[in-house]
């Protein structure tokens, strides 16, 4: 399967789109962390900046993965089973 340019500009638009939203949720979150985390994981026994670090990574795989497959896999995928539906229709 070939990419065309316009599934290669959506892809690579959601990619960039999604690292964007996911870097203002982990930072988000890490501010988040940093004020409140010592309230909430007073029992871990892990240090504090440790869980900070992975619930930013955490969060930021998440957010960017979530937003590239909503609004890059799954519109390339549709469009590709809709031109894919035609040329068997058309043969």
């Amino acid at each position: 399967m070939r990419l065309t340019t316009s599934a290669k500009q959506s892809l690579i638009g959601a990619a960039v789109i999604g690292c964007l939203f996911a870097i203002f949720a982990a930072i988000a979150a890490a501010c988040f962390d940093s004020e409140y985390g010592s309230h909430i994981y007073t029992s871990s026994h892990w240090s504090l900046s440790t869980i900070i670090v992975a619930h930013t990574i955490v969060i930021f795989v998440e957010v960017a993965g979530s937003i590239f497959v909503i609004f890059g896999i799954v519109p390339v995928c549709v469009s590709w089973l809709i031109a894919r539906k035609n040329r068997s229709d058309n043969a």
